[in-house]
């Protein structure tokens, strides 16, 4: 039974992280189309630079029919949504960074936390709760997010924790 769920843990990870790394192919593409393909692309070029960012980010030439600029309806919306596809991207990065810091705080709060007079583990967590909500959640739009996520975090974005979520030796801490 043990090593049966240990191969299932292996598999849903390598099922996130595939699609995880679709969904990086999905934001290089998106970067390509918009940044370097020329403003009046013909068809051969599309294609070519397509099959060109598929095949050096996910490392498996694409199949002949298939046609990832078709489905990216979005990119032709203007100026809008224009390059946008890597925010799924960051965004991930983000959350399981920012689900990483709520961890450390459940582990601090059960194992050796600061203590309330009577003996009670003080609420890492709930203190945690409070700077999120200040923070992230926090009515002040103006300041860059990069800012803001360094005052709740106290230190610039990680993604190591995602990189784990993914089964990543290089998620290891040096």
């Amino acid at each position: 039974p043990e090593d049966m769920h240990e191969r299932a843990v292996q598999r849903a990870r390598l099922g996130r992280a595939r699609a995880f790394l679709r969904t990086v192919a999905r934001a290089a593409l998106d970067m390509e189309l918009h940044a370097r393909l020329p403003h009046q692309p013909n068809r051969r070029s599309l294609r070519e630079a397509e099959r060109r960012v598929l095949e050096n980010v996910t490392g498996v030439r694409p199949h002949e029919a298939e046609c990832w600029s078709c489905i990216f309806d979005h990119i032709f919306d203007g100026d809008q949504y224009a390059a946008n596809e890597y925010a799924y991207v960051l965004g991930r990065a983000i959350a399981w960074d920012a689900y990483a810091a709520f961890v450390d705080a459940v582990v601090e709060d059960e194992f050796g936390g600061p203590r309330e007079a009577d003996g009670a583990p003080s609420s890492a967590v709930a203190a945690l709760g409070r700077r999120f909500r200040a923070t992230i959640l926090g009515k002040d739009s103006s300041q860059p997010f990069s800012e803001v996520y360094r005052a709740f975090r106290g230190r610039d974005m990680s993604t190591q924790t995602l990189l784990s979520q993914m089964g990543s030796s290089a998620a290891a801490p040096p």
